[in-house]
């Protein structure tokens, strides 16, 4: 962030705050009620020192936001997007009671890992990789749930890393859809 508390804060500075509390949730730094508290003052804040602020006794620093950031997510309901569309470096993708899925067998992908911040509470996720693509599930801690890759096979294009958490949820990777009659 600008070392200048003045300045006024941007959407996606709010956004890594937010996930910055959310960290420090889940190492628990803080309890679900500052959490909720520190979250609305977040979601408030109109400066960078108001921002500041709300994580200054946490520590390290408000990570930095990524250049390229894209967050799909539903509370009890779906997400859905596929065609021709610009995938970033950073998906962060939400689940609760719902479900995302995203076809990125037609997307444009230019970098060659994609980080994928997953958060899956009673939902699901489901993504259609394009051919060639490979995934890791290293970083990602699944409770009552499951990860699962139905691809056939996979090779030297982008590399997906999933990361987060899964809770009585399900992450599902597949790959381009097969056409019947394909010319």
């Amino acid at each position: 962030m600008d070392p200048r508390p003045e300045l006024r804060a941007s959407d996606s500075e709010r956004a890594a705050t937010l996930q910055h509390l959310q960290d420090a949730l889940a190492h628990g730094r803080i309890t679900l009620s500052e959490f909720d508290e520190r979250s609305r003052d977040t979601s408030a804040a109109i400066t960078l020192g108001q921002l500041a602020a709300v994580t200054a006794d946490l520590p390290g620093t408000t990570p930095a936001v990524p250049q390229e950031r894209l967050e799909l997510g539903r509370t009890i309901g779906s997400v859905k997007r596929s065609g021709n569309w610009r995938v970033p470096q950073e998906l962060v993708l939400r689940a609760r009671f719902g479900s995302v899925e995203l076809d990125l067998s037609e997307a444009e992908i230019p970098h060659e890992i994609v980080t994928v911040d997953v958060d899956v509470i009673a939902g699901s996720i489901e993504m259609r990789l394009p051919e060639g693509a490979s995934a890791g599930f290293a970083q990602l801690d699944v409770m009552f749930g499951s990860t699962e890759d139905h691809r056939r096979s996979t090779g030297t294009g982008p590399h997906f890393e999933f990361r987060g958490r899964v809770l009585a949820g399900s992450v599902e990777l597949r790959g381009p859809k097969r056409r019947l009659f394909a010319r």
